[in-house]
């Protein structure tokens, strides 16, 4: 979960794609490094689908594949304003696995 702030969006009030982005992969990134140690992205595909409003992004990830030299994740993205909650990003991400 991250509190959205003013210095997070654009100038329309809505949170920047790159801060999207980020948070997207730190989720795939950790939910991947739960289950397989240290990693690194080698790349993950963001989709935005709704602007994010709110007071807060709540992020979930889910690892999907990990063995051999790669692992691989998903993230649906939400944005949280009281009850209120809106699915504004999913994302997939590779990650090459170090052991």
């Amino acid at each position: 979960m991250m509190p959205i702030r003013p210095d997070l969006t654009q100038h329309r009030g809505t949170v920047h794609g790159g801060v999207i982005g980020s948070l997207a992969d730190n989720v795939c990134g950790y939910a991947v490094a739960s289950v397989a140690g240290a990693i690194v992205t080698s790349s993950y595909t963001l989709h935005l689908l709704a602007p994010t409003i709110g007071e807060r992004i709540r992020a979930f990830g889910r690892s999907i594949h990990a063995g051999g030299r790669l692992a691989t994740a998903t993230a649906d993205l939400y944005a949280e304003n009281g009850e209120d909650r809106t699915l504004v990003a999913t994302a997939f991400a590779t990650f090459v696995l170090f052991r």
